[in-house]
């Protein structure tokens, strides 16, 4: 039969998102920066009311939402150098950010492995490092590359958090032309870390599932009439 869960509590809240931004200029090519700013995420629609669940004969999951999230908040720190000459600009940033309340999807473990809600930690840090540059060649060529990094902690249990995004990899050639023009790049990411659970030989005692490492190729174009 059907079931109801009834009509779940109403959310609201505000708040004040101040940045303050120092930069230094070395030189015409360098310039160094340091950047304080606060952050608040509210829960979305999704996270706090979807409710969902699907009962296949080759398995079953369910997603459901917690009406009972708090809002999101963090303070963030930045350091970094930004390098701008003929035929190449570089960017490298670290940053460290100290969250509140931190929304996080797992998997509440219903039906099994694929199960999703969100719930809040409530002292976590992410910390990272983000390296970028573009170098123009001749000939309307161009290359450029990406790497980020990120370690997530929870503060209270000295835990790693899953849901932090592993190192990451982009690199990518383009050719622009006056009116067109071409791009080919391709992705590549960490596997997911692992949470050190194992799954029973009869596959009773479910696991959180350990998303692999991937590489992705992407080959995009543009025009623009004259």
């Amino acid at each position: 039969g059907y079931s109801t869960f009834g009509l779940p509590d109403d959310s609201n809240g505000n708040a004040f998102s101040p940045k303050l931004l120092a930069e230094y200029q070395v030189n015409t090519e360098l310039a160094l920066f340091a950047q304080w700013s606060m952050a608040y995420r509210a829960p979305t629609i999704s996270e706090m009311y979807v409710n969902f669940t699907n009962l296949g004969a080759f398995g079953s999951y369910t997603v459901i939402g917690n009406p009972d999230l708090e809002p999101e908040t963090a303070n963030g720190f930045e350091v970094g150098a930004q390098y701008s000459a003929v035929g190449i600009d570089a960017r490298v940033t670290a940053f460290h950010n100290k969250y509140k309340n931190f929304i996080e999807v797992y998997n509440p473990n219903i039906f099994g492995a694929s199960d999703q809600s969100w719930r809040n930690v409530a002292n976590v840090d992410i910390s990272g490092i983000e390296i970028s540059a573009t170098k123009d060649l001749a000939y309307g060529f161009s290359v450029y590359g990406q790497l980020a990094y990120a370690y997530g902690k929870n503060k209270d249990t000295g835990e790693a958090l899953r849901t932090v995004s592993p190192l990451k990899a982009i690199a990518g050639i383009a050719y622009t032309a006056e009116t067109w023009g071409v791009d080919f790049n391709g992705v590549f990411s960490a596997g997911m870390r692992e949470d050190g659970q194992q799954r029973s030989a009869t596959n009773v005692l479910y696991d959180t599932f350990d998303a692999p490492g991937y590489g992705l190729f992407n080959v995009s174009g543009w025009w623009e009439p004259e």
